[in-house]
C-alpha cells in the first residue's frame, strides 16, 4: 500500500479550471481527421493590471491558432527503435506530425510543430505547454482507454530549466498558489509540467521516480537512431521512491495539490500513459516503457505525445 505523506496544499480561493485553460481549446474532429487549436479571446490582466486582449499574448498568433491535420493511433512496432531491441509499448497515440527544423514545414502543415518550436526555447514556455496538455487530454479521451497513472520522461537534475517569467504573467491571480507546486517554480522539469497540465483536465494522478535520468545531456538531433537506443540505455533506469502528484479537483475547482508515496506494489498491472511532447526514434519512451513493465510490473504501457517526427528525416 501506499504511503499517505503530509504534503497537502489547499488553494484559496478555489481555482476554476476553465481560468487554468488560458483561453485556449482543442477541438479534434475525427470525421475529416482534422484538429482545431483555438482562442476563445478573454481579457485578462497584465502584471500593471491594465486589460489587454488575450491574443496579443500568442506568439505567433499565426502558427498557433487554426487548423490542422490529426494523427492519431501510430503502431509502435514501426518506430525505428524496433530495429535494435524489443518494443514495450503497447500503443501510441499522437496529435500530429512534427516537422524538424532542416525540413521542409510546408511539406506537411503541422501547428504542434510550431507549439513545441516555442516550448524548445532556452527556457520552458509554459504558454504553449497549456495548448498541447489540452490536446493530449482529448487524445485520452479519445482513446477510451482507462489510465491508471500518468508519468513522464525525467530530466537530470542539472537539466532542469528554468521558467519563462514572462509566459505565466497570465496566471494571475494564481501565480503565487500554483508557485507552490512543480508547475510554477523557477526551476522546472519540462515534462513534469506537461504532465500535471494533462492532470488538471483529465484528472489522472502523475507518477514520478519510479524512472530517474542518471546522467545530464540531451540527445542531439543529428544522432543516428542506434547512437539514440545506447543512449537511452545509459541514461534512464529505475528509481528507488515512487511519488503520486495531483490536483485535488472538486467539480469544476481546483482546490489544493496533493502528494503521497506509492510503493512498487501499487504500479503492478496498472495502465500508466507517458505524456510526452515529441516522439522521434522511440528510445527513450520504450526505454522507460521497459523500466515500468519489467522493474515494477507495469501491465500496460501507452504513449500520448503532442508530435512524431516524420520518418524521413531520422538518420539510421
Amino acid at each position: 500500500m501506499g504511503v499517505e505523506v503530509s504534503s497537502v496544499i489547499n488553494f484559496t480561493p478555489q481555482v476554476p479550471i476553465d481560468s487554468v485553460k488560458l483561453g485556449w481549446y482543442v477541438n479534434i474532429r475525427l470525421e475529416d481527421r482534422q484538429i482545431l487549436f483555438g482562442s476563445s479571446g478573454w481579457d485578462i490582466s497584465n502584471l500593471e493590471g491594465r486589460q489587454i486582449p488575450f491574443r496579443s499574448l500568442v506568439w505567433p498568433q499565426e502558427s498557433t491558432l487554426g487548423f490542422g491535420n490529426f494523427l492519431g493511433r501510430f503502431d509502435p512496432r514501426k518506430l525505428p527503435v524496433s530495429r535494435w531491441g524489443q518494443v514495450y509499448i503497447d500503443d501510441i497515440y499522437v496529435l500530429q506530425w512534427y516537422v524538424p527544423t532542416r525540413a521542409t514545414p510546408s511539406l506537411i502543415p503541422s501547428k504542434v510543430t510550431n507549439i513545441i518550436w516555442c516550448m524548445k526555447r532556452k527556457d520552458f514556455s509554459l504558454f504553449y505547454a497549456v495548448p498541447l496538455a489540452l490536446g493530449i487530454s482529448e487524445l485520452i479521451s479519445i482513446s477510451k482507454i482507462e489510465i491508471d497513472y500518468l508519468t513522464f520522461v525525467p530530466c537530470h537534475p542539472s537539466d532542469y530549466r528554468s521558467l519563462n517569467q514572462s509566459s505565466v504573467k497570465y496566471l494571475e491571480p494564481y501565480t503565487q498558489l500554483f508557485s507552490q507546486t512543480p508547475l510554477l517554480r523557477d526551476k522546472v522539469c519540462n515534462g513534469e509540467c506537461l504532465a500535471l497540465l494533462v492532470n488538471i483536465f483529465s484528472g489522472i494522478p502523475v507518477i514520478k521516480g519510479a524512472i530517474v535520468k542518471d546522467s545530464s545531456g540531451q540527445i542531439i538531433k543529428t544522432s543516428t537512431c542506434s547512437r539514440r537506443y545506447q543512449l537511452a540505455k545509459q541514461w534512464y533506469n529505475a528509481g528507488n521512491t515512487i511519488e503520486k502528484e495531483e490536483f485535488i479537483r472538486d467539480s469544476d475547482y481546483i482546490t489544493g495539490f496533493r502528494c503521497s508515496t506509492l510503493s512498487k506494489r501499487d504500479l503492478e498491472g496498472k495502465k500508466v500513459a507517458i505524456i510526452d511532447d515529441l516522439v522521434t526514434s522511440g528510445s527513450t519512451v520504450n526505454r522507460c516503457a521497459q523500466i515500468l513493465k519489467v522493474l515494477f510490473g507495469v501491465g500496460k504501457v501507452y504513449v500520448f505525445a503532442g508530435g512524431k517526427t516524420i520518418g524521413k528525416t531520422i538518420k539510421w
